[in-house]
């Protein structure tokens, strides 16, 4: 499952958002929006989210996953 980043948060989240805005170049200063599975489509498009690798497999009883300086970061649990 796919990981998204908006530009700006600390920490990736699963679901995609439900609607980005991307500038229009047919319109100059405009923008287009997306909803639903169109955001799928053109999230990479100039948008202010990113598409982030999958964590690590990791043991949730022994271990945690943080995102850190762009990047997973698998550690023992206290």
């Amino acid at each position: 499952m796919a990981y998204y980043l908006k530009q700006g948060d600390k920490n990736p989240r699963q679901k995609p958002p439900f609607l980005i805005r991307v500038p229009d170049p047919q319109s100059p200063g405009g923008t287009r929006a997306y909803t639903a599975e169109a955001v799928l489509d053109h999230i990479s498009e100039q948008s202010e989210y990113v598409e982030v690798p999958d964590p690590p497999s990791w043991d949730k009883d022994t271990h945690r996953v943080d995102w850190i300086n762009g990047e997973w970061v698998v550690s023992e649990k206290p």
